[in-house]
Parts: structure tokens; C-alpha cells; sequence
């Protein structure tokens, strides 16, 4: 329809004219730094990770499993070991720092001399698991329908 096209893409024009050429080549730069730009507003660093920092490793839906980092492999890479003893390896973006101290056991043991007995207190019974709940039935009167086929 005789109308000069409007589109980012190379072509070679009629003329052939390096201006055409230089134009594009503006055009598709201006495009990509201010893609740069609306990227660059939203987006953040993630915070570095030490070894020995607790992470939770992203699942399927969720962040579900818990993890100790080892080690860091590359720039973005990282070995952690999970809580069942499985050792993997992560990028940054599947791990999330959490603020869980590694082993707390480890940590209030080295606190208590060793011949000192771990204080237990035997006056409180365990409280039952909401699971061992049993459920019932309800006491409230159950009135039938009243339906207009019964009442002929």
C-alpha cells in the first residue's frame, strides 16, 4: 500500500543508504537500554551466602526443604547438604537464606558442661496431637425436609 513499514527488524532498503542502516541500528539500541531500564527499577541483588548459613531449596510449589550451605562452587553455584543427608548442588536463585540456626543441638550442647544431665521435666503429661482428636457427630436434632411430593 505504498506505506513505509514501522518495525525493528534489519532490511535492506531501496536506496541503499547507510543512513536507513544507522537509524536501525539507534532505534534497537534505544529500545534495549530502556528495556535495561524498567528491568533495572524492579530488580534486586540476592544477599551472599556463607557456608554454614541454613537455606531453604525451592520445591516443586514451594521452598519445603531444609539445608546447610558447604560450599560456594562458582560465582552463582553452591554445594549444600539437606537435612536427610543428601548433597546437592544449587544456584543461587533456588536457595533462600533463612534466619534458622544450623544445629541447635550441637550449639546448646557445647553450652552445658558434660557431666551435667539435659534439664527434663516429668511433672507435665505430653499433650495430645490435634490429629488424635476423634471427631464425632453433631447432638443438634436433625429435622427431615419438608417436600411437596410427601405431603399428597
Amino acid at each position: 500500500m505504498h506505506r513505509e513499514l514501522r518495525t525493528t527488524l534489519p532490511h535492506i532498503s531501496r536506496h541503499k543508504d547507510n543512513k536507513n542502516t544507522d537509524e536501525l541500528t539507534d532505534k534497537r539500541m534505544r529500545l534495549k537500554y530502556r528495556q535495561k531500564m524498567n528491568y533495572d527499577k524492579t530488580a534486586r541483588q540476592l544477599e551472599p551466602l556463607q557456608e554454614r548459613d541454613v537455606v531453604r531449596i525451592e520445591g516443586p510449589e514451594f521452598w519445603d526443604r531444609k539445608a546447610t550451605v558447604l560450599s560456594e562452587v562458582g560465582p552463582r553455584s553452591f554445594v549444600v547438604k539437606t537435612e536427610n543427608g543428601q548433597v546437592l548442588r544449587r544456584n543461587r536463585r533456588s536457595l533462600l537464606k533463612t534466619q534458622d540456626i544450623e544445629n541447635q543441638a550441637e550449639e546448646t550442647g557445647s553450652e552445658q558442661p558434660e557431666g551435667a544431665a539435659p534439664d527434663v521435666h516429668h511433672s507435665e503429661p505430653p499433650s495430645p496431637s490435634p490429629m488424635t482428636v476423634t471427631l464425632r457427630r453433631s447432638t443438634r436434632p436433625r429435622k427431615p425436609p419438608e417436600r411437596l411430593i410427601e405431603q399428597e
